[in-house]
């Protein structure tokens, strides 16, 4: 009687645990990424959406919009103390949202500016108030590429009429 195993017996069962091995940090190595990813387009996403509300504040509350002199990478208006303000998006495909010199995108955030058009106007009627619409595309500033976490998303804003 044979006690024990053969040499082929502990390759086989080498080379089996060894691809189970394998396959089993390729699953955990996914997973981890994928949820890493999912985090930061949640980040991103926050980001934006607080772009979007301080944006929306400051067209609500001014005095006017100048969508005459407005370009689709700029909103012109006068802010509530009267104040000439630009909204702008700057730096082309590596950009920030910015209202004069304050930034309100975070550093961690870059915006697309060279997807154009950015914001789009719709001029008041004598029933309708002005509307800007403003689309963004945003990505992870740390993972930019095929990894990034991009996120295109768009706001209607009904600026009020004093």
């Amino acid at each position: 009687m044979n006690a024990g195993f053969s040499l082929v017996e502990m390759l086989v069962a080498t080379v089996i645990f060894a691809i189970l091995a394998v396959v089993g940090t390729q699953i955990v190595t996914v997973s981890l990424r994928n949820t890493n990813k999912g985090e930061k387009v949640t980040e991103v996403r926050e980001n934006v959406d607080y772009a979007f509300n301080v944006i929306a504040r400051e067209l609500r509350n001014a005095e006017s919009v100048d969508i005459l002199a407005s370009t689709p990478t700029s909103v012109h208006f006068f802010d509530a103390d009267g104040v000439a303000t630009t909204l702008d998006c700057t730096g082309n495909s590596n950009g920030r949202l910015m209202i004069g010199t304050r930034r309100i995108t975070g550093t961690d955030v870059v915006i697309d500016c060279s997807a154009t058009p950015i914001f789009s106007y719709v001029a008041s009627t004598a029933t309708t108030p002005d509307i800007v619409t403003i689309t963004v595309t945003a990505y992870d500033a740390g993972r930019l590429g095929i990894n990034g976490s991009g996120q295109t998303t768009s706001t209607r804003i009904i600026v009020r009429s004093f």
